[in-house]
């Protein structure tokens, strides 16, 4: 087998910075809110990942394993982490790729407000022009022209970079 080195560069609970290690302690979640860890490394291969498989233990207080309150554990491949502002919980979002395709386009927001997954629709690259961006002190702006409408909900707009 090809041998891979990871390291982990950095680790965040929540948007917080913690020490880079995979051994998170999560504290106190209050019910029916959420918590996302976030972990940064590098490879000393170019790649992607395909497939993911996490476990996760829980034990109370009093050191009984068969009393957990977790409900579910899913794994999604990561395509950004966003920030759902319309439900801003001080906690991150995700983009994911939850339907494989060759592209990897992402097709799912995972919302960490009330735990909420919302499809996701897509416009491609062939259908999206970039126009020059306009450079102010705090930056630039760019003005997307679309040949497709985009949803009402959530729209991933794959388009060239105008800045490279």
């Amino acid at each position: 087998g090809l041998l891979i080195a990871f390291q982990i560069v950095a680790a965040e609970v929540n948007y917080g910075e913690i020490a880079p290690t995979l051994a998170v302690s999560m504290s106190d979640i209050a019910p029916h809110s959420a918590s996302a860890v976030r972990w940064l490394m590098t490879s000393s291969l170019n790649g992607f990942f395909v497939a993911l498989n996490a476990t996760v233990k829980y034990t109370t207080p009093l050191g009984d394993a068969r009393l957990s309150v977790l409900e579910s554990l899913e794994t999604h491949l990561l395509s950004a982490v966003v920030r759902d502002f319309r439900y801003d919980d001080g906690v991150p979002d995700f983009l994911a790729n939850d339907v494989p395709d060759d592209d990897n386009v992402p097709d799912t927001l995972h919302s960490s407000a009330s735990n909420s997954v919302s499809n996701v629709s897509y416009i491609p690259l062939a259908q999206c022009s970039a126009g020059a961006p306009v450079w102010t002190s705090a930056g630039f702006t760019v003005t997307l022209a679309l040949a497709a409408s985009p949803s009402a909900n959530w729209t991933y707009v794959r388009c060239a970079n105008p800045v490279s």
